[in-house]
């Protein structure tokens, strides 16, 4: 699958605890797992039917699991060097997985964590927006407008707003071209402590059936979320409590 450079093409889960990772997915999605060498440590492959889907990568004893989506980027360095002159700290330094990807991960001036990904070998995941992969990656900010402009500047994203009902203020499409590659939404003041964050979707074509076995595996879940026009989605947290999300797509319903 090519990946235009600007795009999401990535997610992975760093963990401290893989093995404990690995289980969960392959019992909650059916993914396989397929350890892979890296310059940072143990670093591993998830697939669906034999195609790449996510990563995992074996994090720091007392890290806090998290997913964290990749961008497509012609140079690691480079957008780093670019990054922080815009008020980004590096979090991870560039490390390798030859054959695959030379990688780092950023923290923007608010404080939430990304990926880059310069394909050596694999330009990301096989597929996407099918039952299994990886569907879309938002931003969840207490202001928008900020952040809009970090990563326009970064990554020359355009950004459009667009009002959804569901959400006091309008959701924010970021696009590389004329392809929207995420969005951005602004937390609502009812929704209590919610920590800022960069969150990745996984299409799902089972809603009820997959949260019944995320709950079964020690997981927990958050109020569905019906998206008008979009579908219908979940936070869930695995049983080590990194969150991600699922979403049901309006076009898979009943099918």
């Amino acid at each position: 699958m090519n990946h235009r450079h600007g795009t999401f093409c990535f997610a992975e889960i760093a963990t401290p605890h893989p093995a404990q990772a690995q289980e969960y997915y392959g019992d909650l999605f059916g993914w396989t797992t397929l350890d892979v060498l890296s310059t940072s440590g143990g670093y591993s492959l998830l697939q669906s039917a034999g195609r790449t889907v996510a990563g995992l990568r074996h994090a720091p004893s007392g890290t806090t699991p998290r997913w964290i989506p990749y961008v497509s980027v012609s140079s690691v360095e480079d957008t780093l060097t670019a990054a922080m002159a815009l008020g980004a700290t590096m979090h991870d330094a560039p490390f390798a997985v030859p054959g695959v990807a030379n990688m780092a991960t950023l923290v923007d001036p608010a404080g939430r964590t990304i990926g880059l990904w310069q394909g050596d070998g694999c330009e990301g995941v096989d597929v996407k927006e099918v039952a299994g992969s990886l569907s879309w990656v938002e931003l969840l900010a207490g202001e928008t407008e900020p952040v809009t402009q970090f990563y326009a500047s970064l990554f020359g994203w355009e950004v459009t707003a667009k009002p959804m009902a569901h959400l006091r203020n309008a959701y924010v499409v970021f696009k590389a071209g004329t392809e929207s590659v995420g969005g951005a939404i602004t937390i609502e003041p009812d929704w209590g402590a919610t920590p800022e964050r960069w969150q990745v979707l996984f299409a799902v074509n089972d809603f009820d059936g997959i949260i019944a076995r995320a709950k079964g595996l020690g997981g927990s879940m958050e109020a569905p979320i019906d998206v008008p026009d979009i579908g219908r989605c979940a936070l869930l947290r695995d049983n080590d409590k990194a969150a991600f999300i699922i979403m049901h797509p309006v076009a898979r319903q009943g099918s």
